[in-house]
């Protein structure tokens, strides 16, 4: 009787490492184009869990609006706005911070899955463009567009 009990730990043991392994699976790793101060942001894939202001504008699923500096802010004080709003979220990463460009990794809370967030200012047009994206899989049920609006709604403030 006293192999049941070690066989129990052996396979809770196991069980353990191999959910450990499939989470630590579910981030990916970091896009080489990403993490440089950068002059432009990349496009989305054709997978639609991703959201970007540079995306056809008939794209349903793949445009979002850029971001508008709001009366009197330049384009880069908007960006260190966004900024602030991206330090005070736990689930960030701020990667890269400069007054034009800024790069940060959200991680979900229970897969460990990250996306890819990058920010551009465009001062000629006086917007801000963004591109959210999952790093893996197909689907992110809305997550990338919504991420974007609620710093919209923060930064507008």
């Amino acid at each position: 009787m006293t192999a049941l009990p070690s066989l129990k730990l052996s396979l809770y043991l196991t069980g353990a490492m191999a959910f450990t392994l499939l989470l630590s699976a579910c981030s990916g790793t970091r896009p080489i184009t990403m993490g440089d101060a950068r002059t432009s942001i990349d496009s989305c894939p054709e997978t639609p869990n991703c959201v970007s202001s540079l995306s056809d504008p008939t794209d349903d699923e793949h445009f979002i609006k850029a971001l508008a500096s709001p009366d009197g802010i330049t384009t880069n004080a908007l960006l260190a706005r966004i900024a602030k709003q991206i330090d005070k979220d736990p689930d960030a990463e701020l990667i890269v911070n400069t007054p034009t460009y800024l790069y940060a990794e959200y991680t979900s809370d229970l897969m460990q899955f990250i996306d890819d967030v990058e920010f551009l200012s465009d001062t000629d047009l006086g917007i801000v463009e963004v591109r959210s994206a999952s790093r893996i899989g197909r689907s992110d049920f809305g997550v990338n567009r919504s991420r974007i609006e609620m710093i919209r709604q923060s930064v507008d403030k």
